[in-house]
């Protein structure tokens, strides 16, 4: 039985990854939430164990260890509600992108309105694959239905029809599901959601009785120009947990002491990105980016109002279809060593198949971090194509994932995020390096000073203030002239020259004045005119990025490998 979270103090959050699963312990002093400590250990649903339970006990019994609070009983069970003496804790909320592929067929009247919302839709969930018909465009009723039927799917998600719209199209589709269903062996009937015209979802649901798990959602498509996916969200979401509820032993016992649904990992950042975009009411809006084994998340928000896309590249078993998608060359080029080049696709393609595998030597550390730029870049321009931005013009760029999050040293993680998602203007760097930010969002329906007290505190990481100038000009041609005053007299000043990457220090927690003074053409930030601003320190400082944007390497191969050289160098990587 679930604690209401207005009378919790302590609680857990676990996300349960397609490669490590995550425990993150918070508690309440004088009224306010504070993170405590984070622990992981390696998933346990990769064959042959599937079950969540070993990968959720050792994170627990590491967690346990490093917060020196008594978690788990004699039996090794989560002590909830917390005791007497303090041991336990009074919440648990549960985020999980693991799982099996799930194959969600997606149909909808009209491609570019009810179809292309219920393919976004659908898109948001990690580790799934996104299968859309048009079954316009085959007319024929026996074709429809083996369309349907060799597509394999686990979901079918149909939309299409405006509130008191078009009936008698989707009256058509929905017999050809029904008679689709109907073929399909017992183990194998797909689960049906309906996020179309209201006017007939009981009649749907009496269609649908004894044939198909039926699920009905608020209409995506409300209106032709106006799109509405929150209803739909959170039905895809209950859908997929049952989901993987059957995939893996262990995760029904978790759900029924939780104090919330366990929600997919992407809409618990999807929740805190929003959020940070209230905080930040400026016009260019926020960033968030998972870099995860199975996905990458991309989510863009302005004023609460976000924009997500998922992709299916990873760094773990995501190598796989990025890797079928994509030359080894566009990841090699990122390696200054021939060896590592040489190295680099039988490497890839093994930590495909093993992704728990930790890379032991500083060559295979670069061949995965260069595959990280790549996938990355590939993830935003599926973003940009979907959101219709040009640029990636952010306030903030919240960024997690184990690959940027446990990089040796921290300029390793900046560098991969400015070449992987190559920001234009004044953006602040931040690391989720605990993972914290699906769990936080999971927390906010439930209590949302939780979010807001723990984003304030110290458990976020600033990386640094980047500045990445726009300027048409050919290498080595002045574009800026900076004067940073740090206070107490020390000003430092310094001409930026086209295609540098420069570095001032600036501690985190310390703040410092910036004058910049750039030539003819060149736009310091898209969205701002002042040329004089406050910065915040970081642990790589103030860093301004005058490399260009598109991000363009050397083709001469002693000059790619001494500039990437150069380029690792001024960051500490």
């Amino acid at each position: 039985m679930s604690i209401p979270f207005t009378k919790v103090s302590s609680f857990l959050g676990i996300d349960i990854g397609s490669c490590n699963t995550r425990g993150a312990l918070f508690d309440q002093v004088n009224g306010q939430y504070h993170f405590l400590s984070a622990a992981s250990a390696p998933t346990s649903i990769i064959h042959p164990f599937r079950n969540i339970n070993d990968g959720l006990l050792q994170a627990l019994l590491e967690l346990q260890e490093s917060s020196a609070h008594a978690l788990l009983d004699d039996t090794s069970h989560l002590i909830l509600p917390s005791l007497a003496d303090g041991s336990g804790v009074d919440g648990l909320v549960v985020t999980f992108s693991a799982g099996d592929t799930l194959r969600i067929l997606t149909l909808g009247l009209l491609q570019d309105y009810s179809a292309k919302s219920a393919k976004k839709l659908a898109s948001f969930i990690p580790g799934c694959q996104v299968i859309s018909l048009d079954l316009a465009g085959t007319p024929r009723r026996v074709d429809q239905l083996d369309a349907i039927i060799s597509s394999e799917p686990d979901i079918i998600l149909l939309a299409g029809g405006t509130d008191h719209g078009a009936i008698n199209a989707i009256q058509q589709l929905e017999d050809v599901i029904v008679q689709a269903c109907k073929s399909f062996p017992p183990e194998k009937i797909p689960t049906v959601i309906f996020a179309g015209n209201p006017t007939l979802v009981e009649e749907m649901v009496d269609r649908f009785q004894n044939v198909a798990r039926f699920f009905a959602a608020s209409n995506i498509r409300p209106e032709v120009n106006r799109e509405d996916l929150t209803s739909g969200m959170e039905v895809l979401a209950q859908v997929v947990r049952e989901k993987r509820t059957r995939q893996f032993e262990g995760f029904q016992n978790l759900q029924k002491i939780c104090s919330t649904p366990p929600i997919p990992t992407s809409y618990g950042l999807d929740r805190i990105i929003r959020y940070l975009s209230m905080r930040y009411p400026s016009s260019k809006g926020v960033l968030g980016v998972d870099l995860g084994g199975t996905a990458t998340t991309i989510i863009s928000a302005q004023q609460g109002v976000s924009e997500m896309s998922v992709t299916a590249y990873g760094s773990g078993t995501g190598l796989k279809p990025f890797l079928e998608n994509h030359t080894y060359e566009q990841v090699t080029r990122w390696l200054p060593d021939p060896s590592a080049i040489e190295a680099a696709p039988d490497y890839l393609w093994q930590k495909s198949l093993h992704p728990q595998a930790v890379p032991a030597t500083t060559e295979t550390l670069d061949i995965e971090q260069a595959a990280a730029r790549e996938i990355l870049h590939e993830s935003m321009l599926t973003h940009f194509e979907q959101a219709g931005f040009r640029q990636a013009s952010f306030e903030l760029i919240l960024a997690s994932g184990s690959m940027l999050t446990r990089t040796p040293q921290p300029g390793e993680a900046l560098l991969m995020i400015l070449d992987g998602i190559q920001p234009v203007g004044i953006s602040s760097i931040i690391l989720d390096k605990n993972g914290l930010s699906s769990i936080l969002g999971a927390a906010a329906p439930i209590n949302s000073m939780i979010p807001v007290q723990i984003i304030d505190s110290s458990a976020y990481t600033n990386l640094a203030t980047v500045i990445s100038p726009i300027a048409k000009a050919k290498p080595g041609t002045p574009i800026l002239r900076v004067s940073i005053d740090y206070g107490q007299s020390s000003v430092t000043r310094l001409d930026i020259k086209m295609g540098s990457l420069v570095a001032f220090p600036l501690p985190p927690g310390q703040t410092a004045n910036i004058i910049m003074e750039p030539a003819r053409g060149v736009v310091i930030d898209p969205f701002r005119k002042a040329n004089g601003f406050k910065v915040y320190g970081g642990l790589c400082g103030v860093v301004i990025d005058a490399r260009g944007r598109p991000l363009v390497l050397p083709k001469e191969d002693d000059l790619r490998k001494q500039t990437l050289q150069h380029w690792a160098s001024i960051l500490g990587a």
